[in-house]
């Protein structure tokens, strides 16, 4: 009579943050298997990191050691800000100078259909709005050849810290 034992397994649930997809490979294994977690994160954003929920581990470059209990960890994401910031795939933006006396410049590869841009004080409360639209007709004007654009009087704005937003993407800039 052979007498084979059952290996218990134990399941990793992987989560995130809205921002992009995560998964476990593999999902269920027995105790001291290597797990490798993959986030991919959504258009304009990166991953950022990974957080324990539950089970005891530690994950490094993406992978842990399977303990002797079921496992959920959660992936975060946050926003690319590099200083592009682009309402539409293919079609950057930059604003520039940052920190900025009195004018802004928005400059764009394709601006045709964007949001147009508004700039928040760090209480998050709307100081500004302005249309990225080119005018009826027309294209943006060109900055140093970079593609349309358009300029933004912000000398009303008070020295400080702002957010300027396109869209979904937000981009820090300073008036000084």
């Amino acid at each position: 009579m052979n007498i084979v034992e059952k290996i218990p397994s134990y399941s990793v649930t992987v989560e995130n943050d809205g921002n992009g997809t995560a998964t476990a490979n593999p999902d269920t294994a027995a105790a001291e298997t290597e797990i490798t977690l993959t986030a991919t994160a959504n258009e304009g954003y990166e991953f950022d990191h990974w957080e324990v929920i539950s089970g005891d581990i530690t994950i490094t470059d993406n992978k842990f050691i399977m303990p002797n209990e079921d496992v959920r960890v959660k992936a975060y994401f946050k926003e690319t800000n590099d200083g592009i910031v682009g309402a539409t795939s293919g079609c950057p933006l930059q604003a520039y100078p940052n920190p900025a006396k009195d004018i802004l410049h928005i400059v764009s590869a394709g601006a045709n259909n964007y949001s147009p841009v508004q700039i928040y004080n760090i209480a998050g409360q709307s100081v500004m709005i302005a249309p990225l639209n080119p005018p009826k007709g027309g294209k943006l004007p060109s900055f140093g050849g970079v593609g349309g654009g358009i300029t933004i009087d912000i000398s009303h704005l008070a020295n400080g810290l702002y957010f300027l937003k396109i869209g979904k993407k937000t981009v820090k800039i300073v008036k000084e």
